[in-house]
């Protein structure tokens, strides 16, 4: 472990910041089924009282909110997967490097 964290430690705030990221997606991916469950609650079930005009309205509006949420966690995906891929990469070519430089393979001889 100690070896990969001495590659890893130039990129631990890429790294934290892909964590932070698939945190956000899962969230905001666990928002979307509160929404619907708000628009049946309320406007499919709870309709006492209610014009059409304002469930409508009101559908609406929710049905904004739940692209909105969608579009966020899927942003928050597509970037946390672009940082991963960085992230191994830049170790990638770390190890490379420093597998392939001279002083390490005078030592192997």
């Amino acid at each position: 472990m100690h070896i990969r964290w001495t590659y890893l430690r130039p990129h631990w705030r890429l790294a934290a910041l892909a964590l932070l990221l698939a945190g956000i997606s899962q969230v905001l991916a666990l928002v979307d089924p509160i929404i619907f469950g708000i628009i049946i609650d309320e406007f499919a079930l709870g309709r006492a009282g209610k014009s059409e005009e304002q469930l409508v309205s009101g559908v609406l509006r929710l049905l904004a909110l739940a692209v909105l949420v969608a579009v966020l966690s899927r942003l928050a995906k597509a970037m946390q997967e672009y940082i991963t891929r960085l992230v191994v990469q830049k170790l990638g070519t770390s190890i490379l490097i420093r597998a392939s430089s001279p002083s390490r393979c005078a030592t192997s001889s």
